[in-house]
């Protein structure tokens, strides 16, 4: 929740949308310029929607170090490479894929806090 809040006070701030095409938050990467199946939450989130039956998606990770929120493996992005276009359910096998950039994990505090 921590990180979704930050996005929505960053939207009501700043103007810039929760949910972002890949072009907003990757300008300079020619490979996400047609990209209409996955979008960022947030500047870190990577959302993969899973269109099929078998749960497989194909996505493509821009330059970087990206970890799976639910398994945390880590894959290296292709660096802008524009022939590298998809990365395979490998990553993320899941009702929705999500991956984060390896350099922020936007879980909030793991502390709990009593409320007497």
């Amino acid at each position: 929740m921590p990180y979704l809040y930050a996005a929505g006070l960053e939207a009501s701030r700043q103007g810039t949308p929760v949910l972002r095409p890949m072009l907003l938050e990757f300008p300079d990467d020619p490979a996400v310029a047609y990209l209409d199946r996955q979008y960022m939450l947030g500047a870190d989130l990577l959302v993969a929607p899973v269109f099929t039956e078998s749960g497989e998606v194909e996505f493509y990770l821009p330059a970087g170090l990206w970890t799976s929120y639910l398994t945390g493996d880590t894959v290296q992005g292709p660096a802008g490479d524009a022939s590298r276009t998809a990365s395979t359910a490998s990553l993320c096998t899941c009702a929705t894929a999500l991956c984060c950039r390896s350099a922020l994990a936007p879980t909030g505090p793991t502390t709990t806090t009593s409320m007497h």
